[in-house]
């Protein structure tokens, strides 16, 4: 259930309204102080905080909000104060609240929680507070990935570009980040001729969107290496191929079929699967023989599997811990959405950047199993999406396997088995014309 703190200093209207908000099959905390709110927001994801307007001790809310930051970023504040806080005060805050009458009566109050625990339902992809719960001690970052992460803002499905000077400050403001952009410009991956002599000639030379995701890209990979450690070597081999075809792939069909970014889609392509990483090292020999189950057997998706056998799929998880990481509301809808034949709400992410996501899995899925029905499920996703038609989109993909790793290079991902690719869509160019209709 989700989880609502309420810290009011009315002890006895916190208890009351507790009462009411476990009637609507909510999970409320009332702690007795900040220290015991500070203590439970590190012990578990709150959804919603009620927090009257008040000193408690030393601190004044926005203190105690700002310590909540880095355990509850998409904690959601109900503030009940008086009606005259100026908004411009409020958006000042680590996490902006939602002002609300201290004299609301308490039928108000859960209506307004009710309201927004559905708003982050569909915001947030209707991530599970059990997903939450899962990754919450696997989400634990070094300080230098949590700068790199926070990078991913500047990463844009549907806006321009932002301007090079907006990135180079932040990137400056860390010296690890800045380090490693220095570093990854000047390998020989970057392709940049003369010498790169300051972060923003970095920067300008690469593109904004060309740097972020390399500083992205490099911060999930150390990020996951923990995760990489708690599982079975066979699985952890197999995950790191996927993980890179699916990059690669899904910058590839982004580029070559949809004309939009190939960078922040291998971002989406690593990220797509992270879940298969949590699953694994939190389930491990019962998560293996999900997947071998999975890989053996040919109608079968991984994700239904996962359901059916954890109550939980692993694009839920992959959305829910990059929540926690801090990533937009528009990267979270395309993770949480790559298996929904069609976005359940389109207007929140572009779905031409899930189709090219989906077509990068089947592929992977067809590279595990090259079973008919995996190759029609290929069929139909390129049917749906490429005006080509899925022959023709096969001899665009053959004629981009150099490109795919080229960009799995530049990424300093594992290497693609080039061999195994091109074998693969030669056999969907030979099939006859009426398998793909």
């Amino acid at each position: 259930m989700p989880a609502v703190a309420l810290l009011m200093r009315d002890g006895q209207r916190a208890h009351k309204l507790a009462v009411q908000l476990k009637r609507e099959s909510l999970l409320p905390f009332v702690p007795e102080s900040s220290d015991a709110l500070c203590e439970l927001a590190e012990n578990r994801h709150l959804e919603m905080l009620i927090l009257e307007n008040s000193r408690f001790g030393f601190l004044t809310p926005e203190d105690l909000v700002g310590h909540l930051k880095t355990s509850a970023t998409k904690t959601e504040i109900i503030l009940l104060g008086e009606h005259n806080v100026p908004p411009k005060v409020l958006a000042d805050w680590a996490i902006v609240p939602t002002p609300m009458s201290r004299y609301a009566s308490d039928a108000e109050v859960v209506q307004a929680v009710r309201g927004k625990i559905a708003a982050i339902g569909r915001a947030h992809g209707r991530v599970s507070a059990q997903a939450r719960e899962l990754v919450r001690p696997l989400a634990v970052l070094s300080q230098a990935h949590q700068s790199a992460l926070k990078l991913s803002k500047f990463l844009q499905i549907s806006a321009p570009e932002p301007a090079p000077d907006c990135l180079a400050e932040e990137v400056t403001a860390d010296a690890n980040s800045a380090a490693e952009i220095l570093r990854l410009a000047k390998g020989a991956s970057a392709g940049l001729r003369g010498e790169v002599t300051s972060v923003m000639d970095a920067i300008t030379r690469m593109g904004v969107t060309r740097s972020t995701a390399l500083l992205v890209s490099s911060a999930i990979k150390g990020a996951e290496k923990p995760l990489l450690r708690r599982m079975p070597l066979p699985l952890r081999e197999w995950y790191q191929r996927r993980s890179t075809l699916n990059a690669a792939l899904a910058a590839v069909c982004a580029q070559k079929f949809f004309g939009l970014s190939g960078d922040v889609s291998f971002v989406l392509g690593l990220l797509q699967d992270i879940g298969i990483a949590v699953l694994a090292a939190t389930f491990q020999d019962r998560y293996a023989r999900l997947v071998a189950r999975a890989r053996s057997c040919g109608p079968a998706h991984l994700h239904v599997i996962e359901r059916e056998d954890l109550r939980l799929e692993h694009s839920e998880i992959s959305t829910a811990l990059i929540e926690q990481w801090g990533f937009s509301d528009e990267l979270l809808s395309a993770i949480r959405f790559h298996h929904n034949p069609k976005p359940a709400e389109p207007q929140e992410c572009a779905p031409s950047v899930v189709d090219a996501m989906r077509i990068a899995e089947s592929i992977a899925d067809l590279c595990d199993n090259r079973h008919p029905a995996r190759r029609q499920e290929l069929f139909r996703q390129l049917a749906a999406c490429c005006d080509k038609g899925p022959q023709q989109s096969f001899r665009t993909l053959e004629q981009s396997i150099k490109l795919a790793v080229e960009i799995a290079q530049q990424f300093r991902a594992s290497a693609l088995d080039e061999a195994a690719l091109t074998s693969l869509f030669r056999e969907l160019l030979e099939l006859p014309a009426a398998a793909s209709k």
